[in-house]
């Protein structure tokens, strides 16, 4: 629902003025002009996405860019997660998810801030939301969780990383 939400608040269909709705609250800021990050962020995810679905994805690993893996020889929370990247863009969902379980979950949110990201280059408008401050402590703790879990996972049961 909040994936459906977000969406057609970033398409540009109408949302009740800027007041606190569900903990979230949309405003629609002007464009200022020589915005070089904003287009440098939808090319880049652009090429992300695009990379995603042209690159073959494999199992194994066939060298480490993980920095916190080179130095102590234990994967870390985030490491498998451009091999799923690349199993995702073929949508291989079970295969991404024994690579890196939270997987998924960013490359739903890549996908969400390139629509803001299109939205914003078609319209001239960002679209920012806002969480208060209950929601901003939620989505930082369930964000820290799941990295802990998917760290332990990684540690303890993935054999790929």
């Amino acid at each position: 629902m909040l994936l459906l939400w977000c969406y057609g608040t970033a398409m540009g269909i109408t949302v009740p003025g800027n007041r606190m709705r569900d903990g979230m609250k949309i405003e629609y800021i002007p464009l200022r002009q020589g915005r070089f990050s904003r287009y440098s962020t939808l090319v880049f995810l652009s090429s992300l996405l695009i990379l995603s679905m042209v690159i073959t994805p494999t199992l194994k690993e066939p060298f480490s860019l993980c920095i916190f893996k080179n130095l102590f020889g234990i994967p870390c929370g985030g490491c498998g997660m451009t091999r799923a990247f690349f199993f995702l863009g073929h949508g291989n969902i079970a295969q991404a998810i024994m690579l890196n379980p939270c997987s998924p979950v960013v490359f739903v949110l890549a996908i969400m801030f390139w629509i803001n990201c299109m939205a914003s280059f078609i319209t001239r408008k960002i679209v920012r939301i806002h969480l208060t401050v209950q929601g901003r402590i939620f989505a930082y703790a369930l964000s820290a969780v799941m990295m802990i879990m998917v760290w332990c996972y990684n540690l303890l049961l993935n054999p790929y990383v």
